[in-house]
């Protein structure tokens, strides 16, 4: 099988910068994109995609959500896929993400969400911390796979979006101090034909799962990520937007090397 992604992240329409990141298997894209991107992955060796959102003062939001996505990638090399050795992979993220305040102390506190997904061998896992999400699109419904960890936690199912106010309750740093987290991690089903949507709360916490859901009817990958980017903005764009969509499909000859 190989593996059509589609994605865009950007700033809204409020925030200054964008403290989001994506992460592409190891290509981190720009913080700024005018349109969606797609890119086409073999899955003959493990395959990571992940949303992160920033959290602290000035520009180390930005840094924390880069540094979560740069270190998961380097380290999916490392692991034997299964639910305890992506907890590892999270928990030594977490522990980078600290180490890297106690390096540069102006950092101090920054932190960062991640919702993504280890694609190998076949299988499928998806991970979260924080409250960015996760769901699987199957028959036009989404189904949220995540679990928010807010204090309105929301989590595997069919729920609004708007259900969720609360602060969140944890990330991978975010604190002046070291805390240990809890990833949520669970195996998925994969086929040909199965459909993943990642996103930040700057998507979900102001386009209902009805419209979500109407977007993501669209055929075209390209034209479905647009069309939720711009029902955020249209949304007044209060926070930073980050979106991927991930189609699972049969490959088709091999792809070029660069891919």
């Amino acid at each position: 099988m190989r593996l059509q992604i589609f994605y865009r992240t950007g700033r809204g329409r409020v925030r200054a910068h964008n403290e989001d990141s994506l992460a592409i298997d190891d290509y981190i894209p720009p913080l700024e994109m005018s349109a969606s991107v797609q890119r086409l992955l073999d899955t003959d060796r493990p395959r990571v995609v992940l949303v992160a959102d920033g959290m602290g003062g000035e520009n180390s939001g930005e840094i924390a959500s880069r540094l979560v996505g740069e270190r998961l990638a380097m380290r999916l090399k490392e692991i034997t896929l299964g639910q305890s050795s992506i907890v590892d992979m999270l928990r030594k993220t977490n522990r980078d993400v600290f180490d890297e305040t106690t390096v540069r102390p102006e950092l101090g506190g920054m932190g960062s969400t991640v919702a993504g997904m280890v694609i190998a061998n076949g299988d499928g896992w998806t991970f979260n911390v924080g409250d960015s999400r996760t769901y699987r699109l199957q028959d036009r419904y989404l189904e949220q796979l995540s679990h928010d960890d807010s204090a309105d936690s929301v989590s595997y199912g069919h729920e609004d979006n708007h259900a969720k106010t609360g602060r969140i309750t944890q990330c991978l740093g975010g604190a002046r101090q070291f805390i240990e987290i809890d990833p949520h991690v669970r195996r998925v089903r994969l086929a040909t034909g199965s459909q993943f949507l990642l996103c930040s709360d700057g998507l979900s916490d102001v386009v209902s799962l009805d419209d979500m859901e109407l977007a993501c009817a669209e055929v075209n990958g390209i034209k479905v990520v647009d069309a939720l980017f711009e029902a955020a903005m249209t949304a007044g764009g209060p926070d930073n937007i980050s979106i991927i969509l991930v189609r699972v499909e049969k490959r088709m000859g091999r792809l070029p090397l660069e891919a």
